[in-house]
């Protein structure tokens, strides 16, 4: 069954809670915006709306290590409670993660951050680049904002 693009936008908001009145097909000025992330990963975005990093500490080879994605909401925004926050890994040679996605069971979520653990191994010393699309929501009263950012950290594994 297909569904009307508007349909998410909807779902989001009310999520948020905000008001939504009668569906609406989506306009330059609708409550609920989308973003892609499109550009060059790294480990910090900086938005009016919020930051983004990922971090980690230590990594010895063949023992467990845990990477963090951060998200801080700016003011008026807030965190999203209701929405499926994922980190979708991308490949990386000397590398091992426990999962191709990371979801919100794996995630802290309050007001105004979000902190996800992102668990792997490094398999070989070295250099190595954990990196990965991060979908999120931020919304104020009014409207919600559905993103995906690209990011990336470099390690060193010893």
């Amino acid at each position: 069954m297909r569904r009307a693009p508007w349909l998410g936008a909807a779902l989001v908001l009310a999520a948020c809670g905000g008001a939504a009145a009668e569906p609406q097909a989506p306009t330059a000025s609708a409550p609920a915006t989308a973003s892609d992330g499109a550009g060059a990963a790294s480990d910090h975005v900086t938005d009016a709306g919020f930051e983004l990093s990922i971090r980690s500490g230590e990594v010895a080879v063949g023992s467990d290590a845990t990477a963090e994605v951060e998200l801080l909401s700016k003011q008026p925004f807030k965190c999203n409670d209701k929405y499926p926050y994922k980190f979708t890994t991308t490949a990386s040679d000397g590398l091992e993660l426990s999962a191709p996605v990371i979801t919100r069971d794996q995630a802290t979520i309050e007001h105004d951050r979000v902190v996800m653990k992102i668990p792997f191994k490094a398999s070989q010393a070295g250099a190595h680049t954990l990196s990965g699309r991060f979908a999120f929501s931020i919304c104020t009263a009014d409207q919600c904002r559905i993103e995906k950012r690209d990011l990336s950290l470099q390690i060193q594994a010893k």
